[in-house]
């Protein structure tokens, strides 16, 4: 923890920029290491996705906020994966659903994201942006360890803002990535959700650690 600490206190006073180039090349090697996995996960996430928007649509805006939180767990084992291969650790399909042994913290973490987000959506859309970048590793800090729901979103929003540039200019990319994988008649999204994921995952490593 202490060593934990002190790599944030560097990070907050020194700044940091993280490598495109090298976080792309690291992504696409843990995504192509189990790329069946990472795509029958991404249509089990879409299709969970869709029921839970439908179903939870009959209720506005509030509707689509909760259905956003209890599908976080899922989306976590996108990151549970990702971080076992970095870490050199087996893995197994049923990996992916992991998250929802921490069911409770990870969904208060999308609860409150979730709703946050929209309210900055709502106010002329920038600080809705501002709040997708500033917390993309809210979800990966939490889910090592480094904090409860609302720290690990106070400490992405911290460590973020200090290579704010470079982090936004991952989140376009991504952005642009899934738009492109759309307009492949959503097919490219097989390729594109998995690899965003895994992308995050290794930028969150190169930033804080392992």
């Amino acid at each position: 923890m202490d060593g934990d600490e002190s790599r944030i206190e560097t990070l907050l006073r020194d700044g940091y920029r993280i490598d495109l180039n090298r976080i792309f090349s690291e992504a696409w090697r843990v995504f192509v290491a189990n790329p069946g996995g990472f795509s029958v996960f991404t249509l089990i996430a879409a299709a969970a996705s869709v029921v839970a928007w439908l179903t939870f649509s009959i209720v506005p805006v509030l509707g689509t906020i909760l259905a956003g939180a209890l599908l976080t767990p899922l989306y976590a084992g996108f990151f549970l994966v990702a971080f076992r291969f970095l870490d050199g650790g087996s893995y197994e399909f049923m990996d992916f659903f992991k998250g929802y042994e921490q069911f409770t913290p990870i969904f208060l973490l999308g609860l409150i994201s979730n709703a946050l987000t929209t309210v900055g959506y709502f106010l002329l859309i920038v600080p809705g942006i501002y709040l997708n970048v500033a917390w993309i590793f809210g979800l990966p800090l939490l889910l090592t360890g480094r904090g409860d729901f609302w720290s690990a979103l106070t400490m992405s929003m911290k460590v973020v803002n200090r290579g704010f540039i470079s982090v936004f200019g991952l989140a376009m990319l991504l952005m642009i990535m899934n738009v492109a994988g759309a307009m492949l008649l959503g097919v490219g999204l097989l390729l594109t959700v998995p690899l965003s994921a895994c992308a995050i995952a290794v930028a969150y490593r190169d930033v804080f650690g392992s």
